[in-house]
């Protein structure tokens, strides 16, 4: 009798060890080992949130969102104040496209655990995508005062502030981002694009510069290097770097676009053509399409039936569209002013007029769009560096 007591002791001792090893395995490992724990800690028990949670977790890793959302929804079932299963479940639903659902499940897990930074940094970024950039600077902000070496928080409010047009405020971030990791390229690579921005040509190119030392293969750093020396006129050594580019990464149609802005600066509009026409066939990109046929236009040739045939691939008709409009004598300049819906629209309208106006011989109209987009456009745009090379042509 005594003895199968000591027996089923030791049996229901060693059914609780295995079950605490399935747990914990289910927690401390990942991919199929970690699915195989969590299947066998649950089929012990069905009610043990964490296992559902790191289950949810591994199911979400492993691209099946549903099952990962109900795992994650009886977690939350079983142990509601559990902040890990909102945030959780909040990433999986932003990756289903769900911003509103994702919203609020990064606002529970902030509402239980008020210093979870992660949480507001992930909030941060769906209302970044949202282009609310007002809440999203809240949210990165929030994300730094609980984490001060957040180095992604502090690049990301400078990415916000970049877009608000704040280029003072970003580099701010940027050099906080790079003080805690000095090699973080992409955060000199959008320094660089900030100093551009706000004139400081050399700036820009030593910080681009660096990004390339760093990385020998980093294309976006050689061809905003390239933006930068474009600025400054120095055309040689822009048309090196957007070929550098270009030839790290071909399939990119910005690549050549660029080196096409700085040979049409240049001068020279028959390579530019071809740089926009190599963009064009890279991609259905409507600024390409636009710029040759001003290079067009500038060597005397009739484009626009190009241009139409163009214009006729695009998928979209937002903007730029209601500029290629205007290029087709389909749109007049003011309904093509009205079609621009934000800043950077209105600036690239002005720029386009003013093109289009200097293209059909209206000397004067195109100095008033061209002047306008100087005063609206950020630096590093193509547009503002084009209308400062327009602009001058004009006034000689």
């Amino acid at each position: 009798m005594f003895k199968a007591i000591i027996v089923s002791i030791l049996l229901v001792l060693t059914a609780l060890s295995a079950r605490a090893d399935d747990r914990q395995d289910c927690q401390s490992k990942s991919g199929q080992e970690a699915m195989k724990a969590c299947d066998a800690a649950l089929r012990k028990n069905p009610r043990d949130a964490d296992s559902l949670i790191n289950r949810g977790f591994e199911y979400e890793t492993a691209g099946e969102l549903d099952k990962s959302i109900a795992d994650l929804d009886k977690a939350i079932e079983l142990a509601p104040k559990a902040s890990l299963a909102f945030y959780n479940r909040g990433n999986v639903y932003l990756k289903k496209g769900d911003k509103t659902r994702a919203i609020a499940d990064f606002s529970s897990a902030i509402e239980i655990k008020p210093d979870y930074a992660k949480a507001y940094y992930n909030r941060g970024g769906v209302h970044f995508d949202s282009r609310d950039y007002d809440r999203a600077i809240a949210d990165y902000t929030k994300a730094i005062q609980y984490d001060k070496a957040y180095t992604n928080a502090y690049y990301n409010r400078g990415v916000t502030w970049d877009k608000k047009r704040d280029s003072r405020k970003a580099i701010a971030d940027y050099d906080k981002a790079l003080d805690i990791n000095p090699k973080l390229v992409k955060a000199l690579n959008n320094r660089a694009v900030a100093h551009d921005d706000m004139g400081e040509a050399d700036q820009a190119i030593a910080d681009a510069t660096r990004a390339v030392e760093i990385d020998p293969k980093y294309a976006r750093g050689y061809s905003n290097r390239g933006y930068a020396y474009d600025g400054i006129g120095a055309y040689d050594k822009a048309i090196s770097d957007h070929t550098l580019a270009a030839e790290l990464d071909p399939k990119i149609a910005k690549y050549p676009r660029g080196r096409g802005m700085s040979r049409y600066n240049k001068g020279d509009f028959k390579l530019a053509a071809a740089d926009f026409l190599k963009a064009v066939e890279l991609e259905d990109d409507a600024y390409a399409m636009m710029l040759r046929y001003l290079a067009r236009m500038k060597l005397g040739e009739q484009p626009k039936e190009e241009l139409e045939a163009n214009a006729g691939r695009l998928k979209s008709k937002a903007w730029p569209y209601s500029a290629i409009e205007l290029f087709l004598g389909k749109r007049s300049p003011a309904a093509t002013l009205d079609a621009a819906t934000d800043n950077d629209e209105r600036c690239e309208a002005h720029f386009y007029i003013g093109a289009w106006h200097a293209a059909n011989g209206n000397a004067a109209e195109a100095k008033a769009s061209l002047k306008i987009a100087l005063d609206t456009c950020a630096k590093s745009y193509l547009e503002y560096k084009m209308a400062t090379v327009e602009l001058k042509r004009l006034e000689k």
